[in-house]
């Protein structure tokens, strides 16, 4: 090294120090580090607590509230409250600390569709515990709407999951699937999602002003390539405008808890392509029945069902959530299931559509 030349021995030492860097770099953003980092989470500070009023979170169940509000919590170090108690059973797992408060104290407040009323133009609590648990933590209104939105086809189905496991983490596998079961709840399902899209919902967009509303969809937050820009967004429009993008990226690695997730990966699990019977194209064949073999290990759980199940439950789906997908443009068609041709899409009554 003494021997060189002493601009090459410059980019020797350039170099070194650039693949340090980069190693250093490489080397700290995972979970241990973002988990001694960031990873301890506490109450707004009393002295802080009228600086920002917390918006609802508010979403459709089955549209990934839990996951967003860990998001929230580990971008901004703030627990995150709720208007109900749905969540408690996260508590022994180590998350959502502030799940028995709604006050002033925490960075958003959890809630869904049913939780509210909407008289004289004015959202108002639904049930007198949840108005009586948030004006204990000086919550009285509702000033900032956060609007979660997710495909309402895996909504749904995750919804049912949730319904029929009474746990966020745990689902449906092909010895548990009850086809009949999922034909009859599902119809009642998308109903309500369209009866609280009409009756909550587009109220918040017809009432509220533009900059007290927000709407993020949750396909955004797990997309590699838009999810700490989508979170960035979120958390400007929350007024926390100086959170470091190292943060946000920990942000991703954290909230990553095996408790608010499905696993992906069990061969038995039943897919959303599954529960909602088969393609559309195979709905569309003259067959009497379906006798059909899905990939990993989901074989003949839809054997037996008469087609005209498939197509009137497609057809349902279509036209419950056709409002909604309109509002939020998303295209109605079920997750990896090709073209849902099978039906004529009926809009909503006249008068609903004007979203």
């Amino acid at each position: 090294v003494l021997m060189m030349h002493p601009s090459s021995l410059r980019f020797v030492l350039l170099l070194a120090v650039l693949v340090s860097f980069l190693q250093c770099v490489t080397a700290t953003v995972n979970y241990a580090y973002c988990s001694e980092k960031y990873g301890n989470l506490t109450y707004i500070p009393e002295a802080n607590m009228f600086e920002k009023y917390p918006p609802h979170l508010i979403s459709f169940p089955g549209s990934g509230n839990a996951f967003v509000r860990l998001l929230i919590e580990y971008a901004t170090g703030f627990y995150t409250g709720s208007m109900g108690t749905d969540d408690f059973e996260f508590l022994g797992e180590g998350g959502f600390i502030g799940e028995r408060s709604c006050g002033l104290r925490l960075a958003a407040l959890r809630a869904h569709p049913h939780y509210f009323d909407f008289l004289n133009g004015k959202l108002r609590f639904g049930h007198n515990f949840q108005r009586d648990k948030c004006k204990r933590g000086l919550i009285r209104e509702m000033k900032r709407i956060i609007v979660l939105v997710r495909n309402p086809y895996d909504a749904l189905w995750s919804y049912y999951q949730l319904l029929t496991s009474l746990s966020h983490k745990e689902y449906v596998t092909t010895a548990t699937f009850d086809p009949a079961n999922w034909l009859y709840l599902a119809p009642i399902m998308a109903a309500y999602w369209n009866n609280e899209f009409y009756r909550i919902v587009k109220p918040i967009f017809d009432t509220f002003l533009p900059e007290d509303v927000t709407v993020v969809k949750y396909e955004d937050l797990i997309d590699p390539n838009k999810r700490e820009a989508a979170l960035q967004a979120l958390l400007k429009f929350m007024q926390y405008t100086k959170v470091p993008d190292e943060k946000v990226t920990c942000a991703f690695l954290l909230a990553d808890k095996p408790f608010v997730h499905r696993n992906p990966n069990d061969p038995h699990r039943v897919p959303a392509k599954t529960a909602f019977l088969v393609s559309a194209s195979q709905a569309s064949s003259s067959s009497p029945a379906v006798s059909h073999t899905q990939p990993n290990g989901v074989a003949d759980i839809t054997h037996g069902l008469e087609m005209t199940h498939h197509k009137n439950l497609l057809c349902q789906m279509r036209e419950h959530f056709t409002g909604m997908s309109k509002r939020f443009n998303y295209t109605l068609t079920p997750t990896s299931m090709g073209p849902t041709d099978i039906c004529d899409v009926k809009l909503p009554p006249a008068g609903q559509v004007s979203v």
